[in-house]
């Protein structure tokens, strides 16, 4: 697939046991229930769905993957709870002749941006059998947070910034209007009280050495 960009690929998250072993499992419904019931005996069948997507916005984010696993890694005494993926090719293409299109930039599939991924979702699984799916941010793949299946992605200029970070620091400042003149204008004040509370220090510092050199 690094060979042929054309194809349109998408990422499949899940949750997963590892045992002592280093031997890995797809954890079932039950199974991740009886992790919550390890605490609270009163825990009943209910949708994983609310417990993962916190904020109820249909999309999950890497801040409320990391919080579930870590959650049910609390309650786990048999294995180790982690978040396992798979690469799958929904669109395949096998144009290897034009050699210009091979893969060479890590970050097309290593980062946030990750052009070579074109959706990506994490399975739930739901009451009764069988799995739900819900979109998750590709932010997962840059590997900033300790999530094990992507402790590996990150790749160096991934942190430089992008035309992406420029258009959401400007969506910020026309979301708080003509404040940011305010915001701009405190900076500009705290630095000058700052820098004047910075020199006297550094007088009072040297009072002996400039004494000393008639000063």
């Amino acid at each position: 697939m690094c060979h042929a960009p054309q194809a349109e690929k998408g990422l499949v998250f899940y949750l997963q046991a590892v045992d002592g072993a280093g031997m890995k499992k797809r954890l079932t419904y039950r199974e991740v229930i009886e992790l919550l019931r390890m605490e609270d005996p009163d825990v009943v069948e209910v949708d994983l769905v609310p417990l993962l997507d916190t904020d109820g916005n249909g999309f999950l984010e890497d801040k409320e993957i990391l919080a579930f696993l870590r959650l049910l890694r609390e309650r786990s005494r048999r294995y180790t709870v982690d978040l396992g993926v798979e690469v799958l090719v929904l669109r395949s293409s096998h144009n290897y002749t034009d050699r210009a299109t091979t893969a060479r930039d890590c970050s097309l599939c290593h980062s946030s941006r990750a052009e070579f991924y074109a959706t990506a979702v994490m399975e739930i699984p739901k009451r009764g059998g069988g799995v739900g799916t819900l979109p998750v941010d590709k932010s997962i793949l840059v590997g900033i947070h300790s999530i094990p299946v992507t402790s590996d992605f990150y790749v160096l200029g991934e942190s430089r910034i992008s035309k992406k970070d420029i258009g959401d620091l400007l969506h910020v400042v026309r979301k708080i209007g003509y404040k940011w003149l305010d915001i701009i204008g405190l900076l500009f004040l705290l630095g000058g009280v700052g820098f004047v509370c910075l020199h006297g220090f550094i007088r009072i510092l040297t009072i002996g050495l400039r004494k000393r050199k008639g000063h």
